[in-house]
């Protein structure tokens, strides 16, 4: 059984009735990503049809040993992957435990996007997915990409984990990302 994915015993036909991506995309040891860009939109679509029959896989990401100056965008890149896909995201509270992180962790943690109301988009490397009360977008490449998502409305959304308002303009909004690192946009 892989390291990354462990299924907890219970499987009700061909999709796991639990599933869990354990150490991903974060493990403990190095704090680097260990998944690739491609492995990641893999297990993404690997389980969509658990998520489709109302399964939710859960994404633990171990945070922990992840230095300081990566930790924002680790922590952004795990938690927009999981709800890009569908997923629970079950960080385990370590955020809470490192001071630089606590005032990320206090503003992701209770975060609630509500339902998906747009499939997955891509551009480039970026993906992102729109939901009722904002957008999570992923950057898992090695590169910086920028990228131009169409909102439906014209009102300020926050950057989740800058604290910072951005306003759409031209019924877009322009992000530009860090590698490995996403982004949660946030209708206030």
């Amino acid at each position: 059984m892989s390291e990354r994915l462990r299924h907890f015993p219970l499987i009700v036909g061909s999709t796991p009735d639990r599933a869990a991506l354990e150490a991903f995309p974060y493990g403990s040891g190095s704090g680097d990503l260990r998944a690739s860009q491609a492995e990641l939109e893999w297990n993404g679509q690997r389980l969509a049809a658990a998520v489709a029959a109302g399964k939710r896989p859960v994404v633990l990401p171990y945070l922990s040993d992840v230095p300081a100056d990566r930790l924002r965008d680790a922590a952004l890149l795990s938690y927009a992957y999981a709800r890009l896909y569908g997923f629970l995201w079950a960080e385990a509270f370590s955020l809470l435990d490192r001071p630089e992180a606590r005032e990320l962790a206090l503003a992701l943690y209770p975060l609630r996007l509500g339902r998906p109301v747009s499939p997955i988009g891509c551009e480039g490397p970026v993906q992102y997915r729109r939901f009722e009360h904002g957008i999570v977008v992923t950057n898992a490449s090695p590169e910086a990409a920028e990228v131009g998502i169409r909102v439906a409305h014209r009102r300020p959304l926050t950057d989740v984990g800058y604290l910072a308002p951005l306003t759409p303009a031209q019924g877009f909004v322009r992000l530009a990302l860090a590698p490995q690192s996403g982004r949660i946009l946030a209708v206030p």
